[in-house]
């Protein structure tokens, strides 16, 4: 009974029809002490921005020299007055915690927001220049998010929980001190914010887990199923360890606090896989520059260094790639 529940989880009619309400943690605030000579030190800051495209999803980056916090904010539409509203608003971070941004370093293709954020110095690069700072921070974010794709079952991924994926590696860049940073002891996050993630409450499930969500259907007496199907995208953020779920019957994004994780069976992959008849997206993470183009840097490996030898090896392939493994006495759901 231990093999099989390990397989195969919990019983599904089980989590549907038998989970209760469970009563919410209270909500703690560890706040960390940041000394105030460390932000008075580094008071004076200067941002690089810049938008990037993922599979033609776009995204309004900013990184702080020095301090190395990173945003990465999905910017459906880039208008002067829509990028500068985004930039506002993360001025306002760095405002709270006692920072102040003089420059900001952009491309050519801010130079409409100028007069909307009179408060900063906009400088705007030349043709054929690029902001350095923005373009290392955006290959950094494509490196974590092909690790977390190599993880992943689904041939296709749905465009949302691509825009989740690149704000959950953006959260977790933010949570570790950088090594070029300020401080080796807090992280960008601590720095700005003054409390940091807790593994207890955010890394209750990996990303991309298949997951029974909670319900509280109102009134609590009727057969509604208690839980629905959905896919983990990380931890929102906040105190309490909230985690979003994709949603599988509505595909938007849902926070709650409790839920079931469960092995991911073949019925859950296809029907993943199926939203890209709607949408057209695949698997592929294509990160674009502002036109477009695939960046400059390369992230070729070379066949010729030692130190790489037998990366680039192929692994031997199953003698019958279309015959599922089996168990004895075990109908697979593909069989079903």
């Amino acid at each position: 009974i231990s093999n099989a529940r390990a397989i195969f989880g919990t019983d599904l009619a089980s989590v549907r029809g038998k989970t209760v309400r469970r009563a919410p943690a209270p909500v703690v605030a560890e706040y960390v002490s940041v000394p105030r000579s460390l932000v008075e030190t580094n008071k004076m800051l200067t941002l690089g921005a810049d938008v990037f495209f993922v599979d033609g999803t776009p995204f309004l980056l900013t990184v702080a020299r020095r301090l190395k916090f990173v945003t990465a904010e999905h910017v459906p539409v880039r208008t002067a007055t829509n990028l500068s509203k985004h930039i506002g608003r993360v001025l306002e971070v760095y405002k709270r915690a006692g920072f102040v941004v003089r420059t900001i370093l952009m491309d050519g293709e801010f130079e409409k927001i100028k007069p909307l954020l009179p408060s900063v110095e906009c400088n705007t690069t030349a043709a054929k220049e690029h902001v350095s700072e923005a373009e290392r921070t955006i290959r950094t974010i494509k490196k974590r998010t092909r690790g977390l794709l190599a993880t992943l079952p689904f041939s296709n991924i749905p465009r949302r929980m691509k825009i989740e994926f690149v704000y959950f590696i953006v959260l977790w860049l933010n949570a570790f001190p950088a090594k070029s940073g300020i401080s080796s002891t807090y992280s960008p996050r601590e720095l700005l914010v003054c409390w940091q993630l807790d593994y207890k409450k955010h890394c209750r499930v990996l990303p991309g887990t298949y997951c029974e969500v909670h319900d509280e259907p109102t009134p609590p007496n009727t057969m509604t199923p208690r839980t629905h199907q959905g896919i983990a995208l990380g931890p929102t953020g906040n105190l309490q360890g909230s985690i979003k779920f994709y949603c599988l019957t509505t595909g938007r994004v849902l926070k709650r606090r409790s839920f079931t994780p469960l092995p991911m069976p073949d019925r859950i992959i296809k029907q993943v896989n199926k939203i890209r008849e709607r949408e057209g997206q695949g698997r592929a993470f294509r990160f674009l520059n502002r036109r477009k183009e695939p960046y400059e840097w390369t992230d070729s490996v070379p066949e010729d260094d030692p130190k790489f030898q037998g990366l680039l090896e192929q692994e031997d392939e199953a003698p019958y790639p279309d015959i599922s493994a089996e168990l004895p006495g075990v109908e697979l759901e593909e069989e079903e």
